[in-house]
Formats: structure tokens, C-alpha cells, sequence
């Protein structure tokens, strides 16, 4: 009987806990998971060039690290092991529609490559970044922040209107992180759990906002106390990465 164990983490807030950071404790449980025969992983809202500095320091404790919602993932060595892509034709409609909403920040990213909106300008047909994303056939995510509230729901509810069967809206506060129809954390940690070789009910995973239930509802999860109600609905309870991993290895 196979009893090999996964364990995914989201990363800002979950395994890199404020004011702690990533700790010498965690990256201990981690390296003793790994050793024992077991995958350890990190999954981000962050896109490629956004985690840089994520791969370049911690790439060497996990099997895996996937960006951008689980839509782009890499191996140990920093090869792409799977990325999903929307349709590029409806990029440039869905940046205008959420400038014109209003927004702190905008930006997609096609595979490895991240584009900003500068939002100091219109953003209409002439706007550089508009250019730019009409150049691309394929998006692999779309994030925005909105504030005030108010401008977040109008953002979720007029993108899920005219886009629901394009995108996927993961919610992060008041962020919005948009890879293509269908993934989220959820399905990008089974598709890594099949590749892995594990099976779903030895995989666990770690998050503290919603766009991580996805993962904790559908498998062994875990939240931090700080978590958002979705989160901890579903999940156990626990201080930190590391107390997660010592739990997994003793309990199950």
C-alpha cells in the first residue's frame, strides 16, 4: 500500500508568517518530510516573476512550486512541469473592464512573463499594455486589486458576468487573482497528487484566505488562526506550517 504523503502550503501568510517570516523550525519539518519519503510543495497567487524570489530561495526544500493559482507549476530543476492558458482574444476586453471599474494595481502574465498596466493612463484601445495584450493569443493570469469594497463586488460580479466561462476568479481580500476557466488551487493540487503518484486522501494542504479553500475543502486542510472564515470552516486548526507538517507525520 502506497501511503506516500503530499503537502501543499500557500505562501504569503501561511508558510511565510508575519512578523516570523519562513523560519529555520519550518524549513526543518520540511526537509524530514521530504526524507521520509513524502512531497512538499508551494502553490501562489504570485505570477512567475512575482516568486522569484520564492524559487531562488526555497525551491531547494520543495518537489514543486505553482504560480499564478496553480495554473503554471515547475519541477526541483525549474522546468515547467504543466501551464494552463485562456484565450488571449479576451484579454484586452477584460483588462478595460476592470481599469474602468477602478483599480490599484492591474497586470496579466502569458507562461513565464508578466506585464504591467500603467493605470496613470486611459486604459483604452491606444493604451501600450492594451497593445500589448492584443499581441497575445493566450493568458495565463489576470490580477487586480480593488478598493474600495465596493468596487471589489462590482469587479466579481461584472467579470463572472461577462466572463464566467473564461475565467476563474480566486479571491484574496480585496485582490483578484483570474487564471483561466477551471483552475484554481483545488485542481492544481490534484493534478500534481496524480503526477506524484499520491493518493487524495494523503494529500494536505495549508492556506489562510479563500483563494485557498478550494484545496482545503477538497482535501485534508489546514488554516491558520488568522484564516478567513471559509478557510477555517473547513480546515484544522493550527499555528504554523510547521505544526502542520509534525501533525501529518504523527497523526495520519
Amino acid at each position: 500500500m502506497n501511503d506516500k504523503k503530499l503537502f501543499a502550503t500557500d505562501f504569503d501568510g501561511t508558510l511565510n508568517l508575519y512578523p516570523h517570516g519562513v523560519t529555520e523550525e519550518y524549513l526543518a519539518r520540511i526537509t524530514e518530510f521530504r526524507e521520509a519519503g513524502n512531497v512538499f510543495g508551494i502553490i501562489t497567487g504570485r505570477t512567475y516573476s512575482n516568486a522569484e524570489y520564492i524559487i531562488k530561495d526555497y525551491l531547494k526544500y520543495c518537489d514543486f512550486i505553482m504560480c499564478m493559482t496553480g495554473a503554471y507549476a515547475i519541477d526541483t530543476e525549474n522546468r515547467t512541469l504543466f501551464e494552463y492558458f485562456g484565450d488571449g482574444s479576451v484579454l484586452p476586453d477584460i483588462l478595460k473592464t476592470i481599469a474602468a471599474i477602478g483599480t490599484g494595481y492591474l497586470f496579466f502574465a502569458d507562461g513565464r512573463k508578466s506585464y504591467q498596466i500603467d493605470l496613470s493612463k486611459p486604459v483604452d484601445d491606444d493604451h501600450e499594455g492594451i497593445i500589448e495584450a492584443r499581441r497575445h493569443k493566450t493568458f495565463t493570469q489576470i490580477n487586480a486589486c480593488f478598493d474600495p469594497e465596493e468596487h471589489f463586488r462590482e469587479a466579481v460580479a461584472l467579470l463572472e458576468e461577462k466572463y464566467g466561462d473564461k475565467i476563474s476568479l480566486n479571491l484574496n481580500g480585496h485582490c483578484v487573482d483570474i487564471p483561466p476557466y477551471g483552475v484554481d488551487k483545488g485542481t492544481a493540487v490534484a493534478r500534481m497528487a496524480d503526477y506524484f503518484g499520491v493518493s487524495y486522501d494523503n494529500v494536505f494542504c495549508a492556506g489562510d484566505n479563500d483563494n485557498d479553500a478550494s484545496m482545503i475543502e477538497r482535501f485534508n486542510g489546514y488554516s491558520l488562526p488568522h484564516g478567513s472564515d471559509k478557510c477555517r470552516a473547513a480546515a484544522k486548526i493550527m499555528n504554523n506550517v510547521g505544526e502542520m507538517l509534525e501533525d501529518v507525520m504523527k497523526n495520519h
